[in-house]
Formats: structure tokens, C-alpha cells, sequence
């Protein structure tokens, strides 16, 4: 049974009239979401716009240091916004409005607004000649911390076939994988803004996973043998899987070794006869360098070493010897799985080379650089390319993480307003959910310290 999708807002609902005191959709779901509205201090009336809005704001509020942008779409637009205290519709702002370039909406400019000076919790909306007004959101001091426990509180409820659906596909196993290895990480990072329930869900998950892998070998052995020599299409999508696999299972296995030692030897087990089997085919490539650094961390075997050290023997790193250099406009990026063998080599407790360690902070640093640059530019856009907004974010998280960065934070967050900007009702997959939940992780943590 697939988990219902979350829902943000139901921009499809009829407006009730301004001057009426029925309380929207969105109201009523604020009010049940305990910690983020509803405290005595900050009830206010939230409501729709008088207007189907053009004014696009994060509902799920921002935090007082956060940078906070409104875009706005339409033409011949005035060049002045407004922001108003929801309670009192009090004016507490002015700011401009300016182009973003050549982004259309439906044909029509886009146009972002700063209105970052507003950091006194409290609700507000935007306002501005010819196109209305803005749905109500909120400032709040704990935004993220909101959203990280709701997501966490729902991962909790749920059982493992639940939160992740199907398994009948390759493709869908691998998916699988990858958002456990996204959950692991949070956790072994980011610990404080779990706790040991969390933790137990997780071993959960990780038996869950190991009794997948055995219906999915029985399968196999119920198959035609694989071609080992000349692999097709049918053997990629083993060695794929298997790799992704492989390095799930090494990340478990660096978190649950110290509290359940028999646990995390059938992980590190599993993982090690699954990169293993991947071999076999003789096909390389990045999720060959995600497991194997993974794998090296958990163990450090320095047949896994040995990936790495092939990898950036010579001049060139492996981001050039693969062609990908940095961002563009094509979206040219590094692979995802690179960046997660740099993260988990990097992150070694013992054996890495820091020649290697340093070429992988440089590769690090020069595609969240390129992609700081590219951000402010694309912000509104990357809410029609979710993934890959989200994805991006992750390698700013785990940079954080490696390198200390508040300005990697602020583009993060700045990715995660810009999810909610088009007020539709937002369907997360648990791929987004685990990718959410370990950037989430981050910024409440750090939130916490600063």
C-alpha cells in the first residue's frame, strides 16, 4: 500500500469571499499541524487571496534570518510591493519589484521581490497593484524543525512497505536503496534532530531491506543465467542495483555497528557478496565508486581503496576524466553518486589518502560554487524540476557537513521555498521525503547553534 501523499494546499478549492469569516482549507490544515500555528501567541486569520494569487510565496513560512523572496507573474506590473501584518493588515514593508530575466509563467514575466527585513514572527501576505494579493504564510523561528518532525513523524507511523511502495522492478528497488541510504546519513550526522525511536525505525527498515535482497536472489535463481562475458541492457540494471545495494548496506553498517553489532555484520555481509556479484559483469562507472566507498569506509578492505586510487590517478579528477566539468544552463552536472563516494571516503575513519581527500574538497567546492552562482538566477525555476532541486540542495547539505558553509545553508533553504512557490498540493515520493528530511536535518540542527 502506497503512503497518501502529502498535502501543502488545494489551489483548486473556491475561494469564499474576502469579507466572510469561513475559514480555508489551508486555515483549518495550519491549525492542525501541532507546533506551527496555533500557539496562543500567534493566532491570526489566515486567508485566501481576494484574487486567484500571482503572488508566489513558501506557505510554510520562513525563519526571521531567512533571505525571503515573493515572485510574481503577470505583465505591465507595478514596481512596488507591500507587505502586511495578516492580523492588523498593518503595512510593515515596501519593497521592488524586479525582472527575472526572461522566466515566462504561462506566457506571462516573472518578478521577484526581497522582502528579507521582515523578521518579526508573526503572519503576513503581500500585496501589490493589478495582481492582489499573496495566500498568508508565516515567520517563525521554528520552521524547520516543523517540517523535519512532521516528516519524521510520518516515516515513524508508517511500516517499511508502506513508506516505500512497490518492489517488483529494478528501478524501484534502486530507489528504495538510495532513499534508505538518505535516511541512514541523516541520522548518523545529524543525531540530534532524531531521537532513538528513530533509530529502532531505521533497524527496522535495514531487516526489512535484507529479507528484499533474499526474495530478489531467490528470483533470480529462478532465471535464465546472466550473460557475465558480453552483458546487455539486463545485466546493467543488476550491477546497478546490486551496487546500489551494496552501498546501502556499508551505510548501515557504519551506523548500527556500534549498538548492534550481529545486525550490522549481515549488512556489511550482504553489501560485500552484492558488490561482489556487480564484478562479475566487469562494468564500471560511478555507482561502482559510490559502493566501493562506502564499502571502504565500513571496512577499509583496500580492494575498495583501490576504486579510488584508480579514479584519481593522474591529472585529472574524475569529475574531468567523466566529462563533467561544473553547472551550466544544459544542467551539466556531476554525478549524484560520485559526490556520495567523495562524502563517504572523505568521511573514512581510518586508511584514505589525503591527496585524494583534497582533490575530491576541491571537486566539492568548485560544483557548489558553480552552482551558488547559478541558484539565484533559476530559484523560481527549479519548481518545475523538484528533483533536481532537491538533489542539488543535497550536495550543499553534505558539503555543510564536510566543509561548514551558512551560505550552502541558505541556498538549501532557499531550494526548499522555492518547492512550495506554485501553491499547488505538493505529492512527495519517499525518494523526496528521505532527501528532505536529511537536508531538514542539517538546517534544524544548525538553527539550534547559531
Amino acid at each position: 500500500m502506497m503512503p497518501e501523499p502529502v498535502t501543502v494546499f488545494d489551489s483548486t478549492a473556491e475561494a469564499p469571499a474576502p469579507e466572510t469569516d469561513v475559514q480555508s482549507d489551508y486555515e483549518a490544515e495550519m491549525e492542525n499541524r501541532e507546533g506551527f500555528i496555533g500557539e496562543e501567541e500567534y493566532e491570526q486569520n489566515f486567508t485566501r487571496p481576494q484574487v486567484d494569487s500571482n503572488i508566489y510565496v513558501d506557505l510554510l513560512g520562513y525563519t526571521p534570518e531567512d533571505q525571503k523572496y515573493a515572485y510574481f507573474v503577470g505583465d505591465d506590473l507595478s514596481d512596488t510591493f507591500y507587505v502586511y501584518e495578516s492580523a492588523t493588515d498593518r503595512r510593515v514593508y515596501s519593497g521592488t519589484i524586479k525582472k527575472m530575466g526572461n522566466k515566462k509563467v504561462d506566457g506571462k514575466n516573472v518578478y521577484r521581490g526581497d522582502f528579507t527585513n521582515i523578521t518579526e514572527p508573526g503572519v503576513y501576505y503581500i500585496q501589490t497593484a493589478i495582481i492582489g494579493q499573496s495566500y498568508t504564510f508565516r515567520i517563525d523561528e521554528g520552521r524547520y524543525e516543523t517540517q523535519h518532525s512532521e516528516l519524521a513523524e510520518e516515516f515513524l507511523a508508517l511500516s517499511p512497505g508502506q513508506y516505500y511502495g512497490k518492489t517488483n522492478t529494478h528501478v524501484k528497488r534502486m530507489k528504495i536503496y538510495y532513499s534508505f541510504q538518505k535516511l541512514a546519513t541523516a541520522y548518523q550526522f545529524f543525531g540530534q534532530s532524531f531521537d532513538e525511536e528513530y533509530e529502532k525505525k531505521l533497524e527496522e527498515h535495514l531487516q526489512w531491506l535484507l529479507e528484499l535482497r533474499q526474495e530478489v536472489l531467490a528470483e533470480r535463481a529462478g532465471k535464465e543465467k546472466p550473460n557475465y562475458a558480453d552483458p546487455g541492457a539486463a545485466e546493467e540494471q543488476i550491477v546497478k542495483e546490486d551496487y546500489l545495494f551494496a552501498s546501502a548496506m556499508a551505510t548501515a553498517y557504519t551506523l548500527v555497528q556500534p549498538y548492534n553489532a550481529p545486525l550490522a555484520g549481515q549488512s556489511l555481509s550482504q553489501a560485500q557478496k552484492a558488490y561482489q556479484n556487480a564484478l562479475r559483469f566487469k562494468l564500471t562507472g560511478d555507482h561502482q565508486y559510490m559502493a566501493a566507498a562506502a564499502l571502504f569506509r565500513a571496512s577499509g578492505n583496500y580492494s575498495y581503496h583501490a576504486v579510488m586510487k584508480e579514479a584519481y590517478t593522474g591529472k585529472q579528477t574524475l569529475a574531468e576524466a567523466n566529462g563533467y566539468k561544473s553547472l551550466s544552463v544544459d544542467k551539466e552536472i556531476l554525478c549524484d553518486y560520485v559526490l556520495w563516494g567523495n562524502l563517504f571516503y572523505m568521511t573514512a575513519t581510518k586508511g584514505a589518502d589525503l591527496d585524494i581527500c583534497d582533490k575530491q574538497m576541491s571537486e566539492m567546492m568548485d560544483l557548489c560554487g558553480a552552482y551558488l552562482s547559478d541558484s539565484p538566477r533559476n530559484a523560481f525555476g527549479l519548481i518545475n524540476d523538484r528533483e533536481t532541486s532537491l538533489e542539488k540542495a543535497i550536495w550543499l547539505t553534505m558539503s555543510d557537513y564536510i566543509i561548514v558553509s551558512r551560505e550552502y545553508r541558505n541556498v538549501c533553504k532557499e531550494q526548499l521555498h522555492a518547492l512550495v512557490h506554485d501553491m499547488e498540493e505538493i505529492y512527495l515520493s519517499h525518494e523526496q521525503k528521505s532527501t528532505l528530511l536529511l537536508i531538514l536535518a542539517n538546517l534544524a540542527e544548525n538553527e539550534e547553534t547559531e
